[in-house]
Parts: structure tokens; C-alpha cells; sequence
């Protein structure tokens, strides 16, 4: 699953401006579902500690994402607006 998942990422980094919806939908979907399983799966008494490592590691991972996304759509409007 994790080889499927690295080779979507690196299909999606090819052409980030063509693939900008996935890569932010991909971002969040990662988002909510690692903030939910941290949530529920953190009440287990020995893989506690683990999922907050994991939940932290989601979203040092796409936070940054969403934010570089927020620069691309930018620079896309100047783009198209002639500046």
C-alpha cells in the first residue's frame, strides 16, 4: 500500500499545476482520516504513543502541502491576469 501511495505522490510532483486539485484533495483526505484514526486509535493503551507520532507526521507532512498549494493558485491567478 505504501509503495501504491509513494508512486501516486511522485505521478502527482510531475506536474503540479496540472494536478493541483488532487494534491489538495489527496492532502486533506490525509488530513481528516490521520486526525480521526489519531482520535480513536489513541485511547489503546500500547500503540498510544505511536498513532500521535504518525497523527504529527500527517500533518507535518500536509500542512505544508495545502500552504505551497495556496502560493500555486496565486501565482496562477497572476499569471492568467497578465501581471
Amino acid at each position: 500500500m505504501c509503495a501504491l501511495y509513494g508512486g501516486l505522490l511522485l505521478l502527482l510532483a510531475t506536474d503540479v499545476h496540472r494536478c493541483r486539485r488532487v494534491i489538495t484533495f489527496q492532502a486533506v483526505a490525509l488530513l481528516t482520516v490521520a486526525t480521526c484514526g489519531t482520535i480513536l486509535v489513541y485511547s489503546l493503551p500500547i500503540l498510544g504513543k505511536f498513532i500521535l507520532i504518525d497523527g504529527a507526521s500527517c500533518w507535518l507532512y500536509c500542512v505544508p502541502t495545502l500552504w505551497l498549494q495556496t502560493r500555486l493558485n496565486i501565482q496562477n491567478a497572476k499569471n492568467n491576469s497578465g501581471e
